[in-house]
C-alpha cells in the first residue's frame, strides 16, 4: 500500500470517526423509543425533543448537528405561538417483526408537516404534505398526517420533524405498525361519520317541520346546524378531503371562516330562540359584539393575519359560552321553559369541551371517549336543541288550542250581545233614515256652494298670474327708475359747478389786468375738477337714457304680455310672448338660474295671444320653483326652444333642470285642485288652466319628467286655428 493510499484511508477514518462522534452527541441524553410487537399504537410525545426555529434559521442540511433540543415532558406537545416553525427529533427501533413502522400526526388542520431520516450525516426526505399542499399529493388516503418511516425490523433510527403553523397548535403523534395506523385512520371515520349522519337527521327532520309550521326559530336552527356540520367537517379535515381537495388555498381560510359562521348564526338562533328582547333585553348590545368580533375573525382571516383570528376565536370561546349558558339560566329563572333546554344543552357541551382540553394537557388518557368529546358533546347538543324546540311548538299548540276556546266563548257572548243590539238599531235606523234625509239636502247645497267656490278658484288662480305679473313688473321698472333718480342728483351738481364758471367768465372786468381773473379761474377749475365733471355728466346722462331704454323694454313686454284683444284670434310671432315673458319673471329668477333660448324659424301662429301668455307664465312659474327647491346650489337651467313640427304645427319646448317628478305626480298634474306646493304657495289650478287653453287652441301638451334631472313641457299648436 502506499502512501497516497494510507493518507486517503486515514482521511476516511477521521471523517467517520467525527460523524459518530457527533450522532452520539445529538442524541445524548434523548430516549430512544423502542415498538414491541404486540404494542399499541405508542404516543412519541414524551420521547420527542424539540428546537424552536421562529426565523427558520436552520434547514435539513443545517438542524441535524444542531444543539438546545429541548425535551416535551407531555404525551401531546402543545404550542402556543401564533407563528411556529419547530422542529422535533425523536429516535426509535422497530422490534414488532413487521418490515417498518409508521407515524400518525393527528392534527388534521396542520398548514405544513416534513419528516426526514437522519442517515449518517445527512437527513432523506421521506414525507411531505400538509394543507398547503393538494390533498391528492398524500401517501395516505387519510385526514391525518400518516408517514411510512421506512424502519426494518431490528433497527433504530433517528427522525426530524419539520411543522410549520401560522396559529397555536396541538400535536398528538404515535407511533405503530401499519394496521394500528389504518384501524385507528377507520375508527376516526366512523366515529366522524356518525357524527354527520345524526346531523344529517336533525337537518332534515327540522327542514321538515320548518316546512310545517313555517316558524322562524326552526330556520335558524336548520342554518345553524348547517353551518355546525360545515365547521366540523373543515376542521376534521374531511372537507378539505371530499370538497376542495384541489384547493389548498381555500382550504387555510375554511377553518376560522366556517367556524365564526356557526358561532355568528348560534347567537341569531339564540336571540329569538329564548326571546331575549322580551326576557333579557339589556343583553342584546351584547350579542351585536359577538357578531362584530366574528365578522372582524373573518376579515382578519382572509387579509392574512389569521393568528389574530385564532385570537378572537379563544377568547370569544369562552366569553360566548358563559354568556350563553349564564343568558339561559337568567331566562329559565324567569319561567320561560325552553331556556332550560338551552341551558342543559350548552352545559354538556361545555362538558364536552372541558374533557378535550384537559386530554390535550394531559391530565386525563388519551382514548376514544376523550379524544371525540367534541364531537358527541356537539351531538348531543344538537338533539336537545331539537328537542327543545319540538318542545316549543307543542306549548305553543297548547296555547293556540286555549286561546281558540276563549275566542269560542266570546264568540258566543258577541253573538248574544249582537241580537240584542239589533233590536236597538232596528229602532235607531228609522231616526238615521229622517236624519240622512236632512243631510242629503244640506249636501245638495253643499254641492252647489262648492261650484260657486270652484268658479271663485279659477278667477284667483287668474288673480295670482297676475299678482306674478304685478310683482315682475313693478321690480323690473323700479329698478331702471331708481338708478334714473339717483343720476339727477349729482347731475344736478355738476351743473351747477359748470354755471358757476360760466358766471365768473361773465363777471370778468377787462378794464384792468385779466391776467389775475383768469388765474382764479383756473384756480376754481382745478378745485372742481372740470375734466372729471364732463366725463361724469357724460356717465350720467348715459345711466339715464339706459334706464329710460329700460323702463321703454319692460313696457314694450308688458303691452306684449298683456294683449288686450285677447279674445280674439289673431296671428302673432310667438318670439314675442316668450321673451316678454321672460322679462316679467326675470326678478324672481334665483342667482343660479341661466336661460337658454333655442328659437328656430316659425311662421306666425294663429292664437288668443293673452291666454297662451299665461299659459308660457304659468309653465315657467313652475319650473323656476322646481330649481329653487333643488338643495344642490349649482347652475340650473330653463330651456326655452321653438320649431317647425311638420307643415302644419309648430312646437314649443320649456325645460327645467328641477327636481323632476315621478310618474305617479305627472299623472295628476293637469287635474284641479293637484299641487306639490306647500300651502298657501300654489291653489292648484294652474297646470289646469294651462291645459284648458291648449284644448282651445285644439293643440297638445305632453310632460317628460325625470326624479333628480328636470322636466320638459311640449306644447304642439295648430299654425292656423281649427276654427278657420
Amino acid at each position: 500500500m502506499n502512501l497516497r493510499s494510507c493518507h486517503k484511508q486515514l482521511q476516511i477514518g477521521i471523517v467517520a470517526l467525527f460523524t459518530l462522534l457527533t450522532v452520539s452527541l445529538s442524541l445524548k441524553g434523548q430516549e430512544v423509543i423502542s415498538v414491541h410487537q404486540g404494542d399499541n399504537l405508542k404516543s412519541i410525545g414524551m420521547g420527542t425533543s424539540v428546537k424552536y426555529d421562529p426565523h427558520r434559521f436552520y434547514d435539513e442540511k443545517t438542524i441535524w448537528d444542531a444543539t438546545g433540543f429541548q425535551p416535551i415532558h407531555k404525551d401531546i406537545p402543545n404550542f402556543p405561538e401564533s407563528k411556529i416553525n419547530n422542529w422535533l427529533r425523536f429516535s426509535c427501533t422497530n422490534q414488532t417483526g413487521q418490515a417498518t413502522l409508521h407515524l400518525l400526526i393527528q392534527t388534521p388542520n396542520l398548514p405544513e408537516v416534513t419528516v426526514f431520516k437522519q442517515t449518517g450525516d445527512r437527513l432523506n426526505l421521506i414525507y411531505r404534505a400538509g394543507d398547503r399542499y393538494p390533498y391528492l399529493q398524500r401517501q395516505e388516503d387519510d385526514v391525518n398526517f400518516i408517514c411510512d418511516l421506512h424502519i426494518p425490523s431490528g433497527d433504530t433510527a433517528t427522525y426530524f420533524i419539520r411543522v410549520v403553523s401560522d396559529h397555536h397548535l396541538q400535536l398528538p403523534m404515535v407511533i405503530g405498525t401499519r394496521s394500528l395506523v389504518t384501524g385507528a385512520g377507520a375508527t376516526n371515520v366512523f366515529i366522524i361519520g356518525a357524527y354527520f349522519g345524526i346531523l344529517l337527521v336533525i337537518f332534515f327532520y327540522n327542514l321538515f317541520i320548518y316546512f310545517s309550521v313555517n316558524d322562524k326559530n326552526y330556520l335558524y336552527y336548520i342554518i345553524y346546524v348547517f353551518f355546525l356540520g360545515l365547521a366540523q367537517m373543515s376542521s376534521s379535515g374531511f372537507g378539505f378531503k371530499y370538497f376542495w381537495p384541489d384547493q389548498p388555498g381555500l382550504n387555510q381560510y375554511m377553518v376560522i371562516l366556517t367556524s365564526s359562521l356557526v358561532c355568528m348564526v348560534a347567537i341569531m338562533f339564540a336571540i329569538p330562540f329564548l326571546q331575549q328582547r322580551k326576557y333579557a333585553p339589556k343583553l342584546m348590545g351584547i350579542n351585536l359584539y359577538f357578531l362584530i368580533s366574528y365578522t372582524m375573525a373573518i376579515i382578519c382571516d382572509f387579509a392574512g393575519v389569521g393568528f389574530v383570528s385564532y385570537i378572537i376565536l379563544n377568547v370569544n370561546g369562552f366569553l360566548m359560552a358563559f354568556f350563553v349558558i349564564s343568558t339561559s339560566a337568567y331566562i329559565s329563572r324567569k319561567g320561560f321553559k325552553p331556556a332550560l333546554f338551552y341551558l342543559v344543552a350548552w352545559s354538556i357541551y361545555m362538558l364536552a369541551l372541558i374533557v378535550y382540553v384537559l386530554k390535550n394537557f394531559g391530565i386525563i388518557s388519551s382514548n376514544n371517549f376523550s379524544n371525540y368529546a367534541l364531537y358527541w358533546g356537539s351531538s348531543i347538543e344538537a338533539v336537545l336543541l331539537s328537542i327543545a324546540l319540538a318542545d316549543k311548538i307543542n306549548t305553543l299548540t297548547r296555547e293556540k288550542q286555549v286561546s281558540q276556546e276563549q275566542a269560542l266563548e266570546i264568540s258566543l257572548e258577541n253573538e248574544r250581545l249582537v241580537r240584542e243590539q239589533n233590536l236597538l238599531l232596528e229602532a235607531k235606523v228609522h231616526e238615521r233614515t229622517i236624519e240622512l234625509e236632512d243631510s242629503n239636502r244640506s249636501l245638495h247645497d253643499t254641492l252647489e256652494n262648492l261650484k260657486a267656490t270652484q268658479s271663485q278658484l279659477v278667477e284667483a288662480e287668474k288673480m295670482a298670474s297676475l299678482g306674478v305679473l304685478t310683482a315682475g313688473i313693478a321690480h323690473e321698472i323700479n329698478n331702471p327708475i331708481n338708478f334714473v333718480k339717483s343720476n339727477i342728483k349729482p347731475l344736478q351738481l355738476d351743473i351747477q359747478d359748470l354755471w358757476e364758471i360760466i358766471d365768473q367768465y361773465e363777471k370778468l372786468d377787462f378794464s384792468v389786468p385779466v391776467s389775475d381773473q383768469l388765474a382764479l379761474i383756473n384756480a376754481f377749475k382745478k378745485k372742481i375738477d372740470l375734466s372729471y365733471i364732463k366725463e361724469e355728466i357724460g356717465s350720467l346722462l348715459q345711466g339715464i337714457e339706459d334706464g329710460a331704454i329700460r323702463t321703454a323694454e319692460i313696457v314694450r313686454g308688458l303691452r306684449t304680455f298683456s294683449r288686450v284683444d285677447e279674445t280674439e284670434l289673431k296671428k302673432v310671432n310667438l318670439y314675442e310672448g316668450l321673451d316678454s315673458t321672460l322679462v316679467l319673471l326675470r326678478s324672481s329668477m334665483p342667482n343660479n338660474v341661466q336661460v337658454v333660448r333655442n328659437f328656430q324659424t316659425i311662421p306666425p301662429v294663429e292664437c288668443f295671444p293673452g291666454k297662451l301668455n299665461q299659459v308660457f307664465m304659468n309653465i315657467m312659474s313652475n319650473a323656476l320653483y322646481a330649481m329653487a327647491k333643488k338643495p344642490s346650489g349649482e347652475t340650473e337651467y330653463l330651456t326655452v326652444s321653438t320649431r317647425l313640427y311638420d307643415g302644419d304645427h309648430v312646437e314649443i319646448k320649456i325645460a327645467d333642470t328641477g327636481t323632476g317628478m315621478p310618474d305617479s305626480v305627472k299623472e295628476k298634474i293637469f287635474d284641479p285642485f293637484f299641487t306639490t306646493k306647500e300651502i298657501g304657495e300654489g291653489t292648484g289650478l294652474g297646470l289646469s288652466i294651462v291645459f284648458s287653453i291648449i284644448e282651445k287652441h285644439k293643440g297638445r301638451i305632453l310632460v317628460h319628467s325625470t326624479i333628480g334631472v328636470g322636466t320638459e313641457f311640449q306644447i304642439i299648436l295648430p299654425i292656423v286655428h281649427p276654427s278657420n
